[in-house]
């Protein structure tokens, strides 16, 4: 695996996890009418990661590589 592939990779994820379970314990921590049902709660986690961890992949794949860096 390319580190470039790695890269992307570890990105998605953790960008994935911390959206999502931002989202689960946000949804979960509610009270009253604002608590949703755990199902509820899962697939608004599952979005929310899987719309940040696809922001994070389209911001690194669009953005040009640098150029190499010159040594003395």
């Amino acid at each position: 695996m390319t580190p470039y592939v790695l890269t992307l990779l570890v990105s998605f994820l953790s960008d994935f996890l911390i959206s999502g379970g931002a989202a689960y314990t946000a949804a979960m921590v509610g009270s009253g009418s604002t608590q949703v049902p755990p199902r509820a709660a899962l697939i608004l986690a599952l979005v929310s990661g899987l719309v940040a961890g696809g922001r994070r992949l389209q911001a690194l794949m669009t953005t040009p590589p640098l150029p190499p860096v010159p040594h003395p």
